[in-house]
Protein backbone atom coordinates (compact mmCIF):
# COMPACT_ATOMS: atom_id res chain seq x y z
CA UNK A 1 0.00 0.00 0.00
CA UNK A 2 2.78 2.25 1.04
CA UNK A 3 4.86 1.45 -2.31
CA UNK A 4 1.46 2.42 -4.42
CA UNK A 5 1.29 5.68 -2.43
CA UNK A 6 4.83 6.61 -3.28
CA UNK A 7 4.36 5.54 -7.19
CA UNK A 8 1.03 7.89 -7.02
CA UNK A 9 3.31 11.01 -5.25
CA UNK A 10 6.33 10.78 -7.79
CA UNK A 11 3.92 10.31 -10.61
CA UNK A 12 2.28 13.74 -9.61
CA UNK A 13 5.79 15.09 -8.87
CA UNK A 14 6.80 14.49 -12.49
CA UNK A 15 3.11 16.13 -13.99
CA UNK A 16 3.65 19.19 -12.17
CA UNK A 17 7.28 20.09 -12.65
CA UNK A 18 6.81 19.72 -16.24
CA UNK A 19 4.30 22.72 -16.07
CA UNK A 20 5.11 26.15 -16.91
CA UNK A 21 5.46 27.95 -13.48
CA UNK A 22 2.82 30.78 -13.16
CA UNK A 23 0.75 31.79 -10.31
CA UNK A 24 -2.58 32.03 -11.30
CA UNK A 25 -5.99 33.78 -9.84
CA UNK A 26 -9.44 32.26 -9.46
CA UNK A 27 -10.25 33.50 -12.66
CA UNK A 28 -7.70 32.00 -14.45
CA UNK A 29 -5.80 35.69 -14.90
CA UNK A 30 -1.98 35.61 -13.03
CA UNK A 31 -1.78 37.01 -10.27
CA UNK A 32 -0.42 40.85 -9.44
CA UNK A 33 3.36 39.53 -8.71
CA UNK A 34 3.69 37.14 -12.05
CA UNK A 35 6.60 37.48 -14.53
CA UNK A 36 3.66 37.46 -16.76
CA UNK A 37 3.03 40.98 -16.30
CA UNK A 38 6.72 42.44 -17.17
CA UNK A 39 4.87 43.33 -20.25
CA UNK A 40 2.77 45.00 -21.41
CA UNK A 41 -0.87 42.97 -21.88
CA UNK A 42 -4.11 43.59 -23.62
CA UNK A 43 -6.92 42.90 -21.31
CA UNK A 44 -10.57 43.11 -21.54
CA UNK A 45 -12.32 44.66 -18.05
CA UNK A 46 -14.64 42.60 -16.60
CA UNK A 47 -16.53 44.80 -14.23
CA UNK A 48 -16.41 48.73 -13.67
CA UNK A 49 -13.49 49.80 -12.41
CA UNK A 50 -12.11 53.12 -10.99
CA UNK A 51 -9.18 55.38 -12.98
CA UNK A 52 -7.28 58.44 -12.15
CA UNK A 53 -4.86 60.80 -14.38
CA UNK A 54 -1.80 62.61 -12.78
CA UNK A 55 0.89 63.90 -14.71
CA UNK A 56 4.06 62.68 -15.94
CA UNK A 57 7.04 64.72 -15.91
CA UNK A 58 10.59 63.65 -15.98
CA UNK A 59 9.89 60.37 -16.39
CA UNK A 60 8.21 60.42 -13.21
CA UNK A 61 4.44 59.92 -12.29
CA UNK A 62 3.19 62.87 -10.12
CA UNK A 63 1.28 62.17 -6.86
CA UNK A 64 -1.42 65.06 -7.94
CA UNK A 65 -4.52 63.76 -9.35
CA UNK A 66 -5.97 65.75 -12.10
CA UNK A 67 -8.75 63.72 -12.97
CA UNK A 68 -11.03 60.76 -12.10
CA UNK A 69 -12.82 58.12 -14.62
CA UNK A 70 -14.98 55.44 -14.62
CA UNK A 71 -13.85 53.04 -17.12
CA UNK A 72 -16.98 50.49 -18.01
CA UNK A 73 -16.89 46.79 -18.34
CA UNK A 74 -16.63 45.31 -21.51
CA UNK A 75 -13.44 48.08 -22.54
CA UNK A 76 -10.16 46.86 -24.20
CA UNK A 77 -7.18 48.12 -22.44
CA UNK A 78 -3.05 48.01 -22.43
CA UNK A 79 -1.69 47.85 -18.87
CA UNK A 80 1.86 47.85 -17.69
CA UNK A 81 2.40 46.72 -13.94
CA UNK A 82 4.00 49.35 -12.21
CA UNK A 83 7.06 47.37 -10.38
CA UNK A 84 7.40 48.62 -7.31
CA UNK A 85 3.64 48.39 -6.81
CA UNK A 86 1.80 45.05 -7.85
CA UNK A 87 -1.58 46.41 -7.40
CA UNK A 88 -1.11 49.64 -9.71
CA UNK A 89 -1.24 49.26 -13.43
CA UNK A 90 -1.01 51.55 -16.05
CA UNK A 91 -3.61 52.04 -18.51
CA UNK A 92 -1.67 53.21 -21.82
CA UNK A 93 -4.36 52.45 -24.74
CA UNK A 94 -7.84 52.93 -24.84
CA UNK A 95 -8.69 55.75 -23.18
CA UNK A 96 -8.29 59.90 -24.27
CA UNK A 97 -5.76 61.10 -22.48
CA UNK A 98 -4.38 64.13 -21.86
CA UNK A 99 -0.60 65.35 -23.07
CA UNK A 100 2.04 64.52 -20.78
CA UNK A 101 -0.38 62.44 -18.69
CA UNK A 102 -1.23 58.48 -18.03
CA UNK A 103 -4.39 57.20 -16.58
CA UNK A 104 -3.59 54.05 -14.17
CA UNK A 105 -5.84 52.73 -11.04
CA UNK A 106 -4.82 50.99 -8.35
CA UNK A 107 -6.48 46.84 -7.68
CA UNK A 108 -5.62 44.42 -5.21
CA UNK A 109 -6.05 41.19 -7.82
CA UNK A 110 -6.59 40.59 -11.27
CA UNK A 111 -10.24 39.46 -10.71
CA UNK A 112 -10.91 42.43 -12.84
CA UNK A 113 -9.82 41.50 -16.04
CA UNK A 114 -9.72 39.17 -18.57
CA UNK A 115 -7.54 38.16 -21.95
CA UNK A 116 -7.70 39.45 -24.66
CA UNK A 117 -6.26 39.20 -28.00
CA UNK A 118 -6.88 42.00 -29.92
CA UNK A 119 -7.64 41.11 -33.72
CA UNK A 120 -4.56 41.06 -36.25
CA UNK A 121 -4.29 44.80 -37.89
CA UNK A 122 -4.78 44.75 -42.08
CA UNK A 123 -2.68 47.95 -42.72
CA UNK A 124 -2.96 46.85 -46.05
CA UNK A 125 -4.33 49.77 -48.32
CA UNK A 126 -7.82 50.27 -49.36
CA UNK A 127 -9.98 51.71 -51.89
CA UNK A 128 -13.65 52.66 -50.33
CA UNK A 129 -16.79 54.55 -50.45
CA UNK A 130 -17.81 56.47 -48.04
CA UNK A 131 -21.24 55.75 -46.85
CA UNK A 132 -21.20 58.67 -44.36
CA UNK A 133 -19.71 61.83 -43.75
CA UNK A 134 -16.68 61.69 -41.66
CA UNK A 135 -14.54 64.21 -39.72
CA UNK A 136 -11.12 64.23 -40.83
CA UNK A 137 -7.99 65.74 -38.71
CA UNK A 138 -4.54 66.90 -40.16
CA UNK A 139 -1.39 65.68 -37.74
CA UNK A 140 2.03 66.20 -37.90
CA UNK A 141 4.52 63.67 -39.88
CA UNK A 142 7.78 63.33 -38.54
CA UNK A 143 10.59 60.77 -39.02
CA UNK A 144 7.65 59.01 -41.06
CA UNK A 145 5.36 58.13 -37.87
CA UNK A 146 2.20 60.49 -37.60
CA UNK A 147 2.22 62.39 -34.26
CA UNK A 148 -0.32 63.75 -31.55
CA UNK A 149 0.19 67.57 -32.92
CA UNK A 150 -3.07 68.72 -34.43
CA UNK A 151 -2.53 70.86 -37.70
CA UNK A 152 -6.61 71.30 -38.88
CA UNK A 153 -9.46 69.73 -39.24
CA UNK A 154 -12.50 69.33 -41.82
CA UNK A 155 -14.73 66.23 -43.14
CA UNK A 156 -15.23 64.48 -46.26
CA UNK A 157 -18.90 64.03 -48.20
CA UNK A 158 -20.77 61.02 -48.28
CA UNK A 159 -20.02 59.19 -51.65
CA UNK A 160 -16.02 60.45 -51.43
CA UNK A 161 -13.51 57.83 -52.71
CA UNK A 162 -10.55 57.50 -50.95
CA UNK A 163 -7.53 55.43 -49.85
CA UNK A 164 -7.70 54.25 -46.05
CA UNK A 165 -5.11 52.28 -44.04
CA UNK A 166 -5.79 51.30 -40.91
CA UNK A 167 -3.57 52.23 -37.73
CA UNK A 168 -4.86 49.56 -35.41
CA UNK A 169 -8.32 50.37 -33.09
CA UNK A 170 -10.51 53.24 -34.25
CA UNK A 171 -8.26 55.17 -36.23
CA UNK A 172 -7.23 55.18 -39.94
CA UNK A 173 -4.65 57.18 -42.39
CA UNK A 174 -7.28 58.70 -45.30
CA UNK A 175 -5.57 59.89 -48.36
CA UNK A 176 -6.17 59.94 -52.02
CA UNK A 177 -7.00 63.12 -54.92
CA UNK A 178 -10.00 63.54 -53.22
CA UNK A 179 -8.68 64.76 -49.84
CA UNK A 180 -8.38 68.64 -49.04
CA UNK A 181 -4.94 70.02 -49.03
CA UNK A 182 -2.55 68.99 -46.39
CA UNK A 183 0.55 71.00 -45.19
CA UNK A 184 3.89 69.94 -46.23
CA UNK A 185 4.74 67.32 -43.28
CA UNK A 186 1.20 66.52 -42.48
CA UNK A 187 -1.26 63.63 -43.40
CA UNK A 188 -5.24 63.33 -42.67
CA UNK A 189 -6.59 60.37 -40.10
CA UNK A 190 -9.99 59.74 -39.01
CA UNK A 191 -11.26 57.96 -36.09
CA UNK A 192 -14.37 56.10 -36.62
CA UNK A 193 -15.58 52.63 -35.09
CA UNK A 194 -15.67 49.27 -37.44
CA UNK A 195 -15.86 49.67 -40.94
CA UNK A 196 -19.91 50.36 -41.73
CA UNK A 197 -18.70 54.06 -42.57
CA UNK A 198 -17.62 52.72 -46.09
CA UNK A 199 -17.52 50.28 -48.90
CA UNK A 200 -15.18 48.45 -50.99
CA UNK A 201 -14.72 50.59 -54.10
CA UNK A 202 -13.86 48.93 -57.40
CA UNK A 203 -12.75 51.24 -59.99
CA UNK A 204 -13.86 51.42 -63.68
CA UNK A 205 -11.30 50.24 -66.28
CA UNK A 206 -9.14 53.05 -67.14
CA UNK A 207 -9.20 53.83 -71.12
CA UNK A 208 -6.06 54.75 -72.36
CA UNK A 209 -7.52 55.88 -75.66
CA UNK A 210 -7.61 59.36 -76.47
CA UNK A 211 -10.94 60.76 -77.75
CA UNK A 212 -12.48 64.15 -78.57
CA UNK A 213 -15.14 65.59 -76.66
CA UNK A 214 -16.91 68.71 -76.73
CA UNK A 215 -16.91 70.69 -73.60
CA UNK A 216 -20.64 71.73 -72.25
CA UNK A 217 -20.46 74.07 -69.42
CA UNK A 218 -17.77 76.43 -68.23
CA UNK A 219 -14.84 73.71 -66.97
CA UNK A 220 -11.82 73.89 -64.82
CA UNK A 221 -8.45 73.18 -65.66
CA UNK A 222 -5.16 72.29 -63.90
CA UNK A 223 -1.72 72.74 -65.64
CA UNK A 224 0.39 70.69 -63.81
CA UNK A 225 4.48 69.90 -63.65
CA UNK A 226 5.17 67.14 -66.27
CA UNK A 227 9.06 65.42 -65.21
CA UNK A 228 10.56 62.33 -66.70
CA UNK A 229 7.71 61.96 -68.70
CA UNK A 230 5.04 61.44 -65.84
CA UNK A 231 2.69 64.76 -64.45
CA UNK A 232 3.39 65.58 -61.09
CA UNK A 233 1.19 67.19 -58.17
CA UNK A 234 2.97 70.58 -58.54
CA UNK A 235 0.10 73.61 -59.89
CA UNK A 236 1.37 76.00 -62.57
CA UNK A 237 -1.57 77.59 -63.97
CA UNK A 238 -5.33 77.32 -63.89
CA UNK A 239 -7.75 78.46 -66.65
CA UNK A 240 -11.12 77.34 -68.02
CA UNK A 241 -12.67 75.89 -71.30
CA UNK A 242 -16.02 77.64 -72.38
CA UNK A 243 -18.98 75.43 -73.53
CA UNK A 244 -18.85 74.55 -77.20
CA UNK A 245 -15.24 74.00 -76.75
CA UNK A 246 -13.77 70.46 -78.82
CA UNK A 247 -10.70 69.23 -77.41
CA UNK A 248 -8.82 65.63 -76.76
CA UNK A 249 -8.78 63.78 -73.60
CA UNK A 250 -7.11 60.51 -72.30
CA UNK A 251 -7.95 59.26 -68.80
CA UNK A 252 -5.07 59.03 -66.20
CA UNK A 253 -7.36 58.15 -63.54
CA UNK A 254 -10.77 57.26 -62.34
CA UNK A 255 -11.54 60.75 -62.70
CA UNK A 256 -8.56 62.95 -63.73
CA UNK A 257 -8.12 63.39 -67.58
CA UNK A 258 -5.13 64.68 -69.59
CA UNK A 259 -6.47 67.89 -72.00
CA UNK A 260 -4.95 68.90 -74.80
CA UNK A 261 -5.57 70.06 -78.60
CA UNK A 262 -5.64 73.04 -80.86
CA UNK A 263 -8.44 75.04 -78.33
CA UNK A 264 -6.64 75.04 -75.26
CA UNK A 265 -3.84 77.71 -73.79
CA UNK A 266 -0.77 77.22 -74.47
CA UNK A 267 1.10 75.54 -71.64
CA UNK A 268 4.58 76.06 -70.02
CA UNK A 269 8.05 74.25 -71.26
CA UNK A 270 7.10 71.50 -68.61
CA UNK A 271 3.19 71.57 -68.25
CA UNK A 272 0.54 70.05 -69.12
CA UNK A 273 -3.45 70.33 -68.71
CA UNK A 274 -5.62 68.37 -66.44
CA UNK A 275 -9.01 68.05 -65.28
CA UNK A 276 -11.26 66.08 -62.89
CA UNK A 277 -14.21 65.11 -64.70
CA UNK A 278 -16.41 62.06 -64.34
CA UNK A 279 -18.19 62.23 -67.72
CA UNK A 280 -17.43 63.78 -71.30
CA UNK A 281 -19.52 64.78 -74.13
CA UNK A 282 -18.91 63.19 -77.29
CA UNK A 283 -17.79 65.74 -79.99
CA UNK A 284 -20.67 66.10 -82.69
CA UNK A 285 -19.49 64.77 -85.88
CA UNK A 286 -20.43 65.03 -89.50
CA UNK A 287 -20.67 62.34 -92.40
CA UNK A 288 -19.05 62.52 -95.87
CA UNK A 289 -20.75 63.84 -98.02
CA UNK A 290 -17.69 65.18 -100.56
CA UNK A 291 -17.91 63.83 -104.27
CA UNK A 292 -15.16 61.54 -106.19
CA UNK A 293 -13.51 61.76 -109.62
CA UNK A 294 -11.41 59.31 -110.94
CA UNK A 295 -9.14 62.07 -112.59
CA UNK A 296 -8.08 65.60 -111.80
CA UNK A 297 -7.68 66.96 -115.54
CA UNK A 298 -9.35 68.42 -118.13
CA UNK A 299 -9.91 67.28 -121.21
CA UNK A 300 -10.10 68.69 -124.89
CA UNK A 301 -14.21 69.72 -124.64
CA UNK A 302 -15.26 71.96 -121.62
CA UNK A 303 -15.95 70.08 -118.63
CA UNK A 304 -16.85 71.11 -114.57
CA UNK A 305 -13.79 72.51 -113.08
CA UNK A 306 -11.75 74.96 -109.94
CA UNK A 307 -9.34 77.68 -110.47
CA UNK A 308 -5.87 76.60 -108.66
CA UNK A 309 -5.26 80.33 -108.31
CA UNK A 310 -7.51 83.51 -108.46
CA UNK A 311 -7.74 85.30 -111.98
CA UNK A 312 -7.06 89.38 -111.80
CA UNK A 313 -7.27 91.59 -113.92
CA UNK A 314 -6.39 95.48 -113.29
CA UNK A 315 -5.31 94.31 -110.10
CA UNK A 316 -8.79 93.33 -109.20
CA UNK A 317 -9.37 89.44 -108.55
CA UNK A 318 -12.09 88.59 -111.06
CA UNK A 319 -12.31 84.71 -110.47
CA UNK A 320 -11.60 83.26 -106.64
CA UNK A 321 -9.15 80.02 -106.31
CA UNK A 322 -11.79 77.22 -106.20
CA UNK A 323 -14.37 78.56 -107.78
CA UNK A 324 -16.55 76.58 -109.97
CA UNK A 325 -15.74 77.20 -113.94
CA UNK A 326 -15.96 75.50 -117.04
CA UNK A 327 -12.31 74.66 -118.31
CA UNK A 328 -10.99 72.59 -121.46
CA UNK A 329 -7.33 71.97 -122.59
CA UNK A 330 -5.73 73.63 -125.53
CA UNK A 331 -2.72 72.58 -125.41
CA UNK A 332 0.05 71.81 -122.69
CA UNK A 333 0.74 75.80 -121.90
CA UNK A 334 -2.88 76.52 -122.96
CA UNK A 335 -6.53 76.49 -121.39
CA UNK A 336 -9.89 77.65 -122.04
CA UNK A 337 -12.02 78.91 -119.16
CA UNK A 338 -15.55 79.54 -119.71
CA UNK A 339 -17.80 81.59 -116.64
CA UNK A 340 -21.22 82.53 -118.02
CA UNK A 341 -21.02 84.19 -121.35
CA UNK A 342 -17.40 84.71 -121.26
CA UNK A 343 -14.34 82.82 -122.53
CA UNK A 344 -11.19 82.86 -121.41
CA UNK A 345 -8.22 81.72 -123.27
CA UNK A 346 -4.89 82.15 -121.18
CA UNK A 347 -1.15 80.78 -120.18
CA UNK A 348 -1.61 78.14 -118.04
CA UNK A 349 -0.09 79.52 -114.85
CA UNK A 350 3.16 78.05 -113.13
CA UNK A 351 0.52 75.98 -110.72
CA UNK A 352 -0.76 74.05 -113.20
CA UNK A 353 -4.32 74.06 -115.07
CA UNK A 354 -7.41 74.19 -113.78
CA UNK A 355 -8.83 70.58 -112.28
CA UNK A 356 -11.81 68.67 -111.70
CA UNK A 357 -11.34 68.75 -108.04
CA UNK A 358 -11.00 71.28 -105.39
CA UNK A 359 -9.95 69.14 -102.60
CA UNK A 360 -6.11 68.49 -102.85
CA UNK A 361 -4.25 65.70 -100.94
CA UNK A 362 -1.02 67.06 -99.18
CA UNK A 363 1.42 65.37 -97.01
CA UNK A 364 -0.20 62.71 -94.33
CA UNK A 365 -3.37 62.32 -95.97
CA UNK A 366 -4.43 65.92 -95.30
CA UNK A 367 -7.13 67.69 -97.60
CA UNK A 368 -6.88 71.05 -98.32
CA UNK A 369 -10.48 72.68 -99.85
CA UNK A 370 -12.50 75.57 -99.20
CA UNK A 371 -15.23 73.16 -98.42
CA UNK A 372 -16.00 71.19 -95.49
CA UNK A 373 -15.72 67.28 -96.03
CA UNK A 374 -19.53 67.18 -95.09
CA UNK A 375 -20.15 69.58 -98.11
CA UNK A 376 -21.78 67.87 -101.20
CA UNK A 377 -19.55 70.76 -103.56
CA UNK A 378 -16.29 69.43 -102.08
CA UNK A 379 -14.73 67.31 -105.35
CA UNK A 380 -11.63 64.93 -104.10
CA UNK A 381 -10.28 62.09 -106.51
CA UNK A 382 -11.79 58.30 -105.75
CA UNK A 383 -8.46 57.43 -104.76
CA UNK A 384 -8.28 58.79 -101.59
CA UNK A 385 -9.65 57.17 -98.28
CA UNK A 386 -9.73 58.85 -94.66
CA UNK A 387 -8.30 56.87 -91.87
CA UNK A 388 -8.26 57.54 -88.21
CA UNK A 389 -7.01 60.88 -87.05
CA UNK A 390 -6.64 61.82 -90.72
CA UNK A 391 -7.45 65.87 -91.02
CA UNK A 392 -9.48 68.05 -93.76
CA UNK A 393 -8.46 71.63 -93.57
CA UNK A 394 -11.24 74.27 -94.97
CA UNK A 395 -9.71 77.10 -96.05
CA UNK A 396 -12.48 80.08 -94.45
CA UNK A 397 -9.74 82.83 -95.89
CA UNK A 398 -7.42 85.16 -93.84
CA UNK A 399 -4.82 82.38 -93.10
CA UNK A 400 -7.19 80.50 -90.84
CA UNK A 401 -8.74 76.80 -90.98
CA UNK A 402 -11.60 75.24 -90.01
CA UNK A 403 -9.78 71.34 -89.13
CA UNK A 404 -12.03 68.12 -89.35
CA UNK A 405 -10.46 65.00 -87.63
CA UNK A 406 -11.42 61.53 -89.18
CA UNK A 407 -12.63 59.01 -86.34
CA UNK A 408 -15.02 55.91 -87.10
CA UNK A 409 -15.96 56.58 -90.54
CA UNK A 410 -17.27 60.40 -89.71
CA UNK A 411 -15.73 63.96 -89.09
CA UNK A 412 -15.34 65.82 -85.69
CA UNK A 413 -14.71 69.39 -85.89
CA UNK A 414 -11.84 70.26 -83.36
CA UNK A 415 -11.95 74.45 -84.00
CA UNK A 416 -10.27 76.73 -86.10
CA UNK A 417 -6.12 77.42 -86.41
CA UNK A 418 -4.54 80.04 -87.72
CA UNK A 419 -0.87 80.22 -89.93
CA UNK A 420 -1.02 84.40 -89.09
Amino acid sequence: MNFKKNIATILTGITLSSMPAMVVSANGMPKNSSNYWNKVRYIKVKKNISAVQRTVKNNSIQPKINKKMTVKKGSVLVVDRLKNSHNEWLLLNGLKNSKNSVWSTNQKNTNWMSKYTPKKVDNTSKLVTLTKKINITEKTVKNHQIQNKTLKKSSLKKGSIVYVKSFGGNEWLVYGNNMPKTNKNGAWVTNNKGTKWMTKYTPKPINKDAKYVQINKNTSIIEKEVKNNTIQNKTINKSNLKPGTTVLVKQLGETEWLVYGNNIPKTSNNGAWTAQQKNWNDAPTVESQYVTVPSSSIGKDYSVAYLPNNITSNNQVIMKTGQKIQAKKIDDNTESIKLGDQEFKMAVPSNGFATKINARILKNNVVLSTYAPDNANAVILSSYSPKNNDQWQQSIGNGKFKIFVYSNSRWIYTGIVSNN
